[in-house]
């Protein structure tokens, strides 16, 4: 009976502590979490990041974190000559000896303060360098079938300084030993405020590819993974160079894409009436502005830095990666022809020379009605009465 007892006891000790222990593992505090304490770190010890100063000390505080993951790593400097404007790359390579072609991850660090120097850029782009620092932890020791660059790219809000400087001056890097031409670029990720809009989405090319699918294939994660739909937010005005705009081009994949590298765009926000926005709700618009605090941060912000971490990692060191990266560049819209900015001019044209025959046709016809008209009035005949074969014709 006592042994019953205890069994008893022991079944509803065990049962009473269950939903507890489940609920405990369910609801984990995201503060705890390695992603926020590395967000926390980085806004905590560069709160403002906006100025070549500044952007030269963090350049070297994420050169020195790639170090510590045993990548060979460079400072690029990019000076006040080449844009007016000094700013600095941090710049992490890993070599396969084998190979000569490469991908590039990146994400820019400096950020817009905003209009009262508050902002500390926590969503833009600190989610971007927090993603790019766990990406390079978990490849530092993988095997690939390729080189890789990881870039901290400064000077984005300037412009796209440090990642159009990196896209010039790829071919005398200091890191590889031969110089190597953009073409051995397979494919370029960019991260840029990846944690506080509505959605996270990815953005490949205006249509639908095989790198795109083999991307959505392997997201995993929390949060959910969405394709930029082709074709909301694309305008056919020219303003980085594309020949058309999106509203999510203005970041530094475009400096890649626009010298024929095939791109891939991780970020967050809304696509509301055909028109990015960060988010639904106006309150929650933080981007380049005082309110892009860490104070804003919540679950839903780890839950979407993660999925990029994991779906990029999980994306580079699948099988099929190595030959859809291989192939990347075959499926680019050639935007130097659907897109080229001459086609308004040449559709002006158009319209103008057919607008002008069109005009002579209808003057020659007013002109042919005019002499018609003038040989009808014969006033010889005005007052003659017709005869009844003018007039009718009879038949039997």
């Amino acid at each position: 009976m006592k042994k019953a007892i205890l069994v008893i006891a022991v079944v509803l000790l065990v049962a009473l502590t269950l939903p507890t222990a489940i609920f405990a593992e369910t609801q984990t505090d995201y503060t705890s979490t390695q992603t926020y304490q590395m967000l926390n770190e980085f806004v905590t010890a560069f709160p403002s990041r906006s100025t070549p100063q500044q952007e030269r000390a963090v350049a070297n505080y994420i050169a020195n974190k790639f170090a510590d993951f045993n990548y060979s790593v460079e400072v690029q400097s990019v000076p006040e000559s080449a844009y007016g404007y000094a700013t600095y790359n941090a710049i992490a390579f890993k070599d396969n000896p084998s190979v000569t072609d490469c991908i590039v991850i990146g994400a820019h660090y400096d950020c817009n303060q905003g209009t009262l120097g508050g902002g500390e850029g926590a969503n833009d782009n600190a989610s971007g360098v927090v993603a790019l620092l766990q990406i390079a932890e978990q490849l530092k020791d993988v095997t690939l079938p390729f080189d890789l660059y990881i870039v901290a790219f400064g000077g984005e809000e300037q412009g796209l300084l440090g990642s159009d400087y990196f896209v010039r001056h790829f071919y005398n890097s200091t890191l590889h030993n031969s110089k190597l031409p953009l073409e051995s670029i397979r494919v370029m990720f960019n991260m840029d405020s990846i944690a506080n809009g509505d959605n996270l989405y990815v953005q490949v090319e205006n249509k639908p590819t095989n790198l795109a699918n083999l991307i959505l294939q392997n997201a995993t994660g929390n949060a959910k993974l969405l394709e930029k739909p082709h074709a909301v937010g694309v305008f056919n005005a020219d303003m980085w160079g594309y020949g058309y705009y999106e509203t999510v081009q203005n970041t530094d994949h475009t400096s890649f894409r626009l010298v024929g590298v095939p791109v891939v765009n991780f970020f967050s926000g809304n696509f509301k009436n055909w028109n990015f926005v960060e988010s639904a709700d106006a309150n929650k618009n933080t981007m380049n502005t005082d309110l892009d605090k860490l104070a804003n941060c919540n679950q839903a912000w780890i839950d979407k830095i993660d999925t990029v971490v994991s779906t990029v990692v999980s994306t580079v060191i699948s099988t099929e990666f190595d030959e859809v990266s291989k192939n990347a560049r075959s499926e680019l819209l050639n935007i130097d022809f659907w897109y080229n900015r001459l086609w308004p001019k040449i559709a002006t044209v158009v319209i103008l020379i057919i607008l002008t025959i069109l005009a002579v046709l209808h003057h020659r016809k007013l002109q042919k009605q005019a002499i018609m008209g003038t040989a009808f009035a014969n006033t010889t005949h005005i007052f003659e009465t017709p005869s009844s074969d003018d007039i009718f014709t009879f038949k039997d």
